[in-house]
């Protein structure tokens, strides 16, 4: 039975500047079927994946900061503590790492997969290829950025790690 509950307020908590919701209760109630949990499995990932995009246009529009980005220092660190909550945080940490990162991959960015994609749609709209110089200019730019930013996060993780 679906029951309406209205004016309900999440607590949040504000943790470096960023607001999180704080969701502090379980609902029970569905029997675990094959059919639910496809159902379920299906509506956690699609919120997360909103959680991800959110973010990363959090980071494009300022509302994130540097002090906000891990690379794989700061992961390998929060999955650490992750796994010491136990195995169902791991596995669900680990699932938002691969959603995040192939979310990440296929942004429109000459380097990744999401450029390569951006090129073929040039291509499909004009029906002409960008130049090859000029899209291996562009890719090999994007991944010299890309290697610096991972740089970058990587000694401000190993510093968060000292500190």
């Amino acid at each position: 039975k679906k029951i309406l509950i209205e004016d309900v307020v999440f607590p949040t908590e504000e943790i470096e500047g960023v607001l999180f919701g704080r969701v502090n209760f379980q609902v029970y109630g569905e029997h675990r079927t094959v059919k639910s949990v496809i159902k379920n499995t299906y509506y956690t990932s699609v919120s997360t994946v909103r959680i991800i995009w959110d973010s990363i246009i959090g980071l494009i529009t300022g509302k994130f900061g540097f002090k906000q980005i891990s690379g794989p220092v700061g992961v390998t660190g929060a999955m650490v503590d992750v796994a010491k909550q136990g195995p169902y945080s791991f596995f669900f940490f680990v699932s938002v790492i691969s959603m995040n990162l192939g979310i990440f991959n296929l942004l429109p960015i000459p380097a990744l997969d999401g450029g390569t994609l951006l090129f073929t749609a040039i291509e499909m709209i004009f029906r002409k290829r960008v130049p090859k110089k000029i899209e291996d200019t562009l890719k090999l730019a994007a991944f010299a950025l890309l290697i610096l930013l991972v740089i970058a996060v990587s000694i401000k993780d190993v510093i968060m790690l000292i500190i």
